[in-house]
């Protein structure tokens, strides 16, 4: 699987997930195609075990490995993806890996693990319980990660443009559209959920950034009101004294007063 492209990566996840949310979807209703793997000498590519719980989704089957149990790497062109399930942790995973989510469990979620424990517990006779705790596990964990990861995503998405305005912050040309196009999202979309983490617009955090990184440089002493306004990415000196002012409370020029202590 191969993504050239931030979009591609972002598309080619969330098909991913989609598909893996649809059979859990599907597992719910009816988990006797899911086959466990059991301990023994495997021969293959990358052997390996977890300490956690893993199911692996193939076209027409779901795989559930216990922890500890020796087992190799996925590469049949129908595997589709994976879950890692530990007590207080869930990871998800495509095929290559090259885009695993992970997210943490409170202590009010669901002990996924624990029904994992008692589905292997119980003798292959009990096919009935077996498969009554498997559908109870499909369908709690299939509930926790569409709530979590639409949760967690937002929030990486907001950190994504936070990050984005420290590391071009200089630029005078930068602007909402660019950070749009560099996340793959609306500038409604980013507007409103920057707005809904931090309370303030994505210009309002750049203008704040901007300011920042101008009252450092003053401080230091060793450039003009205008060169700074130049570095920090503001097209006018006028309006960056403006700025600074109404913001800080005084002008640019002093912010180092003559006989050197800041204000």
């Amino acid at each position: 699987m191969y993504y050239s492209t931030k979009n591609e990566i972002k598309n080619g996840f969330f098909y991913m997930f989609e598909t893996l949310l649809e059979k859990l979807t599907l597992l719910a209703e009816d988990p006797d195609n899911v086959c466990e793997l059991k301990n023994k000498n495997t021969a293959g590519e990358c052997p390996h075990i977890h300490a956690e719980w893993e199911l692996k989704f193939f076209n027409n089957r779901t795989e559930i490995i216990p922890p500890r149990i020796i087992h190799i790497s996925s590469n049949a062109p129908d595997f589709q993806g994976a879950f890692l399930v530990s007590s207080n942790e869930l990871q998800i995973n495509d095929k290559d890996n090259k885009f695993p989510v992970i997210f943490s469990l409170d202590e009010n979620s669901p002990a996924f693990s624990k029904l994992l424990e008692a589905f292997s517990a119980l003798p292959s006779t009990e096919n009935i319980c077996r498969t009554e705790l498997l559908k109870t596990f499909f369908k709690l964990l299939k509930n926790e990660i569409s709530c979590r990861s639409r949760s967690n995503i937002q929030t990486d998405i907001v950190k994504n443009v936070a990050d984005y305005l420290e590391r071009h912050y200089f630029n005078c040309n930068l602007s909402i559209s660019e950070i749009a196009e560099y996340t793959g999202y609306s500038q409604q979309y980013l507007n409103k959920k920057f707005k809904s983490v931090f309370g303030y617009s994505i210009q309002q955090e750049l203008i704040k950034i901007r300011l920042h990184y101008a009252k450092q440089m003053l401080l230091a002493g060793n450039y003009l009101v205008a060169d700074v306004a130049k570095l920090t990415g503001w097209r006018n000196a006028f309006y960056f004294s403006y700025v600074y002012r109404k913001h800080y409370g005084y002008p640019p020029s002093a912010t180092i007063m003559t006989d050197g202590e800041t204000i």
